[in-house]
């Protein structure tokens, strides 16, 4: 086998007894383009140690576009650099999480153990999970101490519709007397 990668290129017995100078076990960040040309998958790519120089690198903002997969091209963790990326809206919405990501773009998690991992907890997501220390209770009835002030309550608005239906019963008995002895009065006059 030769040693000269243009020799190597030629030999029919590359990648067998012969070793393939395109292999990515031989490729280097100099390895010509005319004896190794450049990969045209992004998968492969983003795996040629010649990418942003002698090869594109697929995940330059010249080559990115909004299907480039997140696997091949990760989603920026720098938000200047992620407000740049083409994928920003699409596949990476929501895949990096910032301070002032608004929770209309990407919801704030209901579980706690999510809700710490999100930078935004102690700012937009703050108030996101509701704990027992977050809501007020009423303080029981200070003669109460079983916490059944409620009975009160309920014994007030009994005593008020009570004294409401025998208030209406008197009137009822009332103006029927007041009929009964208007009807006696002009029976007696006949």
């Amino acid at each position: 086998c030769s040693a000269t990668p243009i020799i190597q290129i030629l030999d029919p017995r590359k990648g067998g007894i012969c070793p393939d100078p395109c292999s990515s076990a031989l490729l280097n960040s100099s390895t010509y383009i005319n004896i190794c040309p450049c990969q045209t998958d992004p998968a492969q790519q983003i795996l040629d140690p010649r990418k942003g120089g002698l090869c594109p690198d697929p995940c330059s903002s010249q080559f990115l576009n909004q299907s480039t997969s997140i696997e091949v091209c990760p989603c920026p963790l720098i938000q200047t650099d992620f407000d740049k990326d083409k994928r920003k809206d699409g596949l990476c919405k929501c895949q990096v999480i910032f301070e002032s990501t608004p929770n209309e773009t990407c919801k704030c998690p209901s579980d706690q153990a999510e809700l710490d991992q999100d930078p935004r907890k102690d700012g937009i997501c703050k108030s996101a999970i509701v704990t027992q220390d977050d809501y007020y209770a009423p303080k029981p009835d200070e003669d109460d101490q079983s916490g059944l002030g409620w009975r009160k309550i309920l014994l007030i608005v009994m005593l008020a519709v009570g004294g409401v239906i025998i208030i209406t019963v008197l009137i009822v008995i009332i103006t029927l007397s007041q009929k009964r002895n208007s009807y006696k009065l002009e029976s007696t006059t006949d």
